[in-house]
């Protein structure tokens, strides 16, 4: 049984011991992209652990693609974070608050005129000290649109070590084994099956590559990602419990080698055992922390059902972006569950102003619940915070009615 079914057996401790001393090491765009969310320390600590593997790591050309194509919004949106934290709606409403608190004490007859003064200066004093503070801290940041530390590491670190391009023919040969897995709900990627153009093929081109490496070069590989999604990882009941099985059994098949897949930041807990190498738990908790506020500045504000059955879903949702993005998922659950994988279709209905021109695609791999992309078509410029609305139909019949893109 183990023989046959080895991916479902947890490795030994000498061989996952192995697989760190002599296996490759592969990152996905997102582990790179991170880099510019990072404070220095963090950075700097992870781009150390990386060149332990110096040797032996390598990229997939699907992962050097999507770095270039979304770095420079990555800079951008990390650059814009300290002005939208003065200008959003907490801070605001701190600032008000206090104001009214200055009137409430001041119009207090019980309480001395220089302890009014002097509560006021403090409140006074600690708001301009937290706006300056911010402003100090946003100085700080390096200006990586102008002068990239981050691009020249890289570049030298993985000089030479880039998978090669598939040719027209091997991309369209791929992209079409994609759709094939798509509708068979083989992951990775088919929760990205409704993203724009060839966009949705990033995850299963990632991985096609990494398995085609393995294989040539008949090496185990390290993969370190930090994907959150269903098609990469076994939930229950929301907690990651390990990769897919799927996954670990086309290592196995296709590549008769190992893959051990890594969340960013358990790799960095790793490196502490395996590597020898001092990573503070701060530096594990931003990393954490950095992904979960990626995937979390947007939330869910109000889900309106208005047609309910387990052969058709359609309703009004609505969320919050918390910040700027260029692109954003939100994600709904169908009530009650559908009898089977349903068709979807998702429009925008109400948004901030100031949108630039977007795009809007949907999808959903099983019964219960579907994802949102938006995305800026308008170069540098991306969508704003605020409120969106989106209208969905679900059907296991007919195609919806209505068209998704905008």
């Amino acid at each position: 049984m183990k023989k046959t079914f080895s991916w479902h057996f947890p490795l030994s401790e000498e061989k996952i011991d192995e697989i760190w001393k002599k296996g490759l090491l592969t990152v996905d765009a997102n582990v790179l992209l991170d880099l510019y969310r990072y404070n220095v320390a963090t950075k700097d600590k992870l781009l150390e652990v990386l060149e332990k593997f110096k040797d032996r790591a390598w990229l997939t050309h699907q992962t050097a693609f999507e770095f270039f194509e979304n770095k420079t919004n990555v800079i951008v949106e990390t650059q814009r974070i300290f002005d939208q934290i003065l200008a959003s709606d907490e801070f605001e409403e701190l600032k008000k608050n206090i104001n009214k608190l200055k009137e409430t004490l001041s119009s207090t007859r019980i309480l001395s005129k220089a302890l009014t003064e002097r509560s006021i200066s403090v409140f006074e004093e600690n708001i301009e000290a937290t706006t300056n503070a911010i402003r100090e801290e946003k100085e700080k940041l390096p200006d990586y649109l102008h002068n990239d530390s981050i691009l020249e590491k890289l570049a030298l670190f993985f000089d030479g070590k880039i998978g090669p391009e598939y040719s027209k023919e091997e991309k369209e040969a791929q992209k079409k084994i994609a759709q094939e897995r798509f509708e068979k709900l083989i992951p990775p990627g088919f929760k990205d099956e409704k993203k724009n153009s060839d966009e949705k093929y990033g995850d299963y081109f990632f991985w096609h590559q990494v398995l085609e490496k393995s294989r040539t070069e008949k090496k185990d590989v390290i993969l370190v990602t930090s994907e959150r999604k269903e098609d990469w990882w076994e939930k229950i009941h929301g907690k990651i419990i390990g990769p897919r099985k799927e996954l670990l059994e086309e290592a196995t098949k296709i590549a008769n080698q190992v893959i051990l897949i890594y969340r960013t930041e358990y790799f960095l807990e790793l490196a502490v055992e395996k590597l020898k190498v001092d990573v503070s738990a701060e530096t594990v908790e931003e990393v954490k922390a950095v992904r979960d506020d990626n995937d979390s500045c947007v939330a869910l504000l109000e889900h309106n059902v208005t047609k309910s059955s387990d052969m058709e879903n359609s309703g009004i949702i609505k969320f919050s972006l918390k910040r700027e993005k260029f692109k954003f998922t939100c994600s709904g659950h169908f009530a009650p569950h559908l009898s089977k994988v349903p068709l979807l279709d998702v429009k925008l209905i109400q948004s901030p102003i100031n949108l630039p021109k977007y795009s809007v695609h949907c999808g959903t791999g099983t019964q219960f619940d579907f994802n949102i992309h938006i995305k800026s078509w308008t170069y540098g410029v991306p969508l704003p915070a605020g409120e969106y609305t989106f209208e969905y139909r679900a059907s296991c019949g007919e195609q919806p009615a209505f068209h998704l893109d905008s």
